[in-house]
């Protein structure tokens, strides 16, 4: 072998030794994302909730007969929920889901609106791998839609008068969306789904570009291939086309043009998408950031909430 070829064997061995690196690299850096991204919070983590209103605001169910009720899932995961049941109650149930690194409590606000308006019972619950939910891991919405239908089974085991108003945010809100159409009517009345994702791949690779943004090209393949992995389901094809498009429930979209998390251009496919033989409302403002809007328009939220339960309840 004479010294030029010598030479050229040299440079891509180190070539490919690069490469090589490079691709471990990246196969590590986008494991690192994904077990930071659905590997569950600490829950002493939660002591740092933003509290956008008064603390009693929040907790006011404490005032009330509450307890803490728990189910097993069809996985076998046990989720956990704050039940408060209304003295007045009516058989009318508010079904509310937090959000991704949330807790019970983050739409305690709402819930008490629609406690005290409708004398509605309560149950809020903690979502896989929140607060004191079982779960190593959260799906962003996929796994966690399955469950919805367990919590909607057990209220309807404990009461077969029951009538159910769902309610989301951010990731509640997709929960919720994603198998909508799946949902019977019978017992759901409506669903209230404040600034959810319509695409988890997109809501994903969002977040990853910013998190890596040199890498991403080559790893956004490995993205999915862990998700494949843990999930048993492809990431690329869950959106909330299906869940929208054939339902039977009425629906009311919330979304503020300046969210930050969520783009707005997600809450515009929504209602394009949403079956068009289904009563949809639309609520949307300038400005309120992300999951804030409550807080910030309170009382064009909650007037839009009122009109909204009123046509459903009929």
């Amino acid at each position: 072998m004479g010294t030029t070829e010598l030479i050229l064997v040299i440079i891509f061995s180190i070539i490919g030794c690069l490469g090589l690196l490079l691709l471990i690299f990246t196969i590590v850096i986008s494991y690192v994302f994904f077990k930071i991204g659905f590997k569950r919070k600490n829950v002493n983590e939660y002591t740092s909730i933003i509290y956008d209103a008064p603390k009693e605001i929040y907790h006011w169910f404490e005032r009330c007969s509450s307890l803490d009720v728990t189910i097993n899932t069809f996985d076998g995961i046990k989720l956990t929920a704050k039940y408060v049941k209304n003295p007045n109650s009516n058989h009318l149930y508010f079904l509310t889901i937090h959000g991704y690194h949330g807790m019970f409590i983050s739409r305690m606000p709402i819930a008490k609106a629609v406690f005290d308006k409708y004398n509605a019972n309560v149950i809020a619950i903690n979502q896989r791998g929140h607060y004191t939910s079982e779960g190593k891991y959260n799906s962003l919405g996929y796994l966690e839609s399955k469950d919805l239908q367990y919590w909607i089974n057990y209220i309807i085991e404990n009461d077969k008068d029951a009538r159910i108003i769902l309610d989301g945010v951010s990731m509640g809100a997709t929960t919720i969306m994603y198998r909508l159409n799946e949902i019977s009517s019978t017992h759901v009345l409506g669903a209230i789904c404040d600034c959810g994702f319509y695409s988890f791949y997109d809501e994903i690779l969002k977040d990853y570009k910013k998190f890596n943004n040199v890498l991403f090209p080559f790893s956004k393949a490995f993205l999915k291939i862990f998700y494949k992995i843990r999930y048993k389901v492809d990431l690329g094809s869950l959106n909330c086309f299906k869940g929208l498009s054939e339902s039977q429930i009425p629906i009311l979209l919330i979304h503020a043009k300046d969210d930050p998390v969520v783009p707005y251009s997600d809450h515009e496919k929504e209602c394009e998408v949403f079956n068009k033989n289904t009563k949809i409302n639309i609520l949307r403002f300038e400005d309120g950031g992300h999951a804030r809007t409550f807080y910030r328009h309170n009382d064009e939220y909650v007037a839009s909430l009122t009109k909204f339960i009123n046509e459903i309840i009929k």
